[in-house]
């Protein structure tokens, strides 16, 4: 038996079939106006010839390939990964094919993969990006080339591209608000150094947590980890941190961690100091993982809304290349609106606190 069979083409479709190649291609690709009975039965023989469409040659035909690159820090993240899955059922639904790369964390790889993908004829990227600055020469010059761009949950302020990321500021905003209303006034802010640099989303989460407490008159949040060494900033880095800050002068009544890893970290290290918590200390993370609700205390967090922004994404860059070689969009920044998840950890009452401020239970 051969290892290979010839590939199947659309014109052995349209005999087997008994209909024309055109009425064929119609039934294959959705178009057309044809009988629904006549497109099943061309998708039925279609399927038991085990035919599959040269994407190929097809993409030479309408100057497509019909991809697009996906460039994102880490596959390690939940809500990064929750980000692609978002993008790829908005682009699976254009019948589209996403590639993945991964930068991890490296300005300079992420030139690399984006490189690779451009050399691979993607349609268009898609883009988590690294470092919200030192790229920026290079997207602009790819804008000005004409390729189609979305930043996906962080920002390049300095790049006229479209972007969709969670309202990271209004998150700060609210946990730091909630934290003050429950007579918290001595906040500490927990993330690293490699974070506060290379994320605007943690950068804005920061400027949001200050200006909730400067509404209420109250100093800006303690920060805590950016002066250690560049490491993972996750739960045993929060860990080290906390439990060094126990052990200095520091004071602080609640903490506001960059992300919910770094919130493990922390409860684990005030458990082990016997302080309590809520009770000594309130501790509030960002993201809202899976195993958030289920600590011990449950964390209250704040939940974004991952694969929204990763098919909002997607939507922007097909409504970019639908518009290539026209008169380009604005650049569009789309923010969505994240939800504050009140647990023990906090000593409130359990409840859902949305963007406006109001309950909903």
């Amino acid at each position: 038996m051969p290892l290979f069979r010839d590939r199947v083409s659309i014109k052995d479709v349209a005999q087997a079939a008994q209909v024309s190649r055109s009425t064929a291609q119609y039934a294959l690709s959705g178009g057309g106006r044809i009988s629904e009975k006549t497109r099943q039965r061309v998708r039925e023989v279609a399927r038991e010839l085990g035919y599959r469409p040269n994407r190929l040659a097809s993409g030479l035909r309408r100057q497509r390939s019909s991809t697009v690159g996906v460039v994102v820090t880490t596959i390690n993240s939940p809500v990064f990964s929750a980000v692609v899955d978002g993008i790829q059922q908005v682009v699976e639904a254009h019948d589209y094919i996403p590639l993945l790369g991964c930068s991890q964390g490296d300005p300079t790889q992420e030139v690399r993969m984006v490189e690779a993908l451009l050399a691979s004829r993607v349609d268009g990227l898609i883009v988590l990006p690294a470092h919200p600055h030192e790229n920026t020469a290079y997207y602009q010059n790819l804008l000005a080339e004409g390729v189609s761009l979305v930043f996906v949950v962080r920002r390049m302020p300095e790049v006229s591209a479209d972007s969709v990321c969670n309202d990271n500021e209004q998150s700060g905003y609210l946990c730091a608000r909630h934290l003050a209303k429950l007579g918290r006034k001595h906040l500490a802010f927990l993330t690293s150094r490699a974070l506060l640099e290379c994320s605007s989303a943690i950068q804005e989460r920061l400027v949001g947590c200050n200006r909730a407490l400067a509404e209420l008159s109250l100093p800006p949040a303690e920060l805590v980890g950016p002066d250690y060494p560049h490491v993972e900033p996750g739960e045993q880095f929060a860990f080290e941190v906390v439990t060094d800050c126990l052990r200095s002068e520091l004071t602080f009544d609640g903490l506001v961690a960059a992300h919910d890893g770094l919130a493990y970290g922390a409860l684990g290290a005030l458990a082990q100091a016997g302080v309590a918590v809520p009770g000594q200390v309130s501790v509030v993370g960002c993201d809202d993982l899976y195993p958030s609700a289920f600590w011990n205390p449950p964390l209250t967090t704040i939940r974004q809304q991952a694969e929204q922004i990763g098919a909002q994404a997607a939507r922007l860059l097909f409504e970019n290349l639908q518009y290539q070689g026209k008169q380009p969009l604005a650049p569009r920044r789309v923010q969505l609106q994240p939800t504050l998840i009140v647990r023990g950890s906090c000593g409130a009452v359990p409840q859902v606190t949305n963007p406006k401020g109001g309950d909903a239970r």
